[in-house]
């Protein structure tokens, strides 16, 4: 049978050591949920463009009355005279010629 006093001191070390490591443990996990928090808000407020952007202040613009054409001048009454103009002589305008289009998709 192994000494009692050095089983009760391997046990006791062991303890210990598993103490510190959840200790450690929970202090490196509330470190992180610190960090998080922190770059959360950090990130959270560079979005903002309210902050950063300038407010530019617009004048407020007069809208203008409707706009008024001048009026067209009046074109006076003539009396008919006995003289028939006659149209201008010059040479007959002939209709363009229509030709066939020179490339054609499709055909063969």
């Amino acid at each position: 049978m192994p000494d009692l006093p050095d089983v009760r001191r391997a046990a006791a070390a062991r303890d210990a050591a598993v103490l510190r490591t959840r200790q450690l443990t929970a202090a490196a996990l509330a470190a992180a949920a610190v960090l998080a928090a922190l770059f959360t808000a950090l990130a959270a407020g560079a979005t903002h463009l309210r902050a950063h952007a300038r407010q530019r202040v617009v004048a407020a613009r007069v809208k203008p009355g409707p706009i008024v054409a001048p009026a067209a001048p009046l074109v006076g009454v003539q009396q008919p005279s006995t003289a028939v103009a006659a149209p201008p002589a010059g040479a007959p305008v002939q209709a363009p010629v229509t030709t066939p289009p020179v490339a054609s998709s499709g055909g063969s």
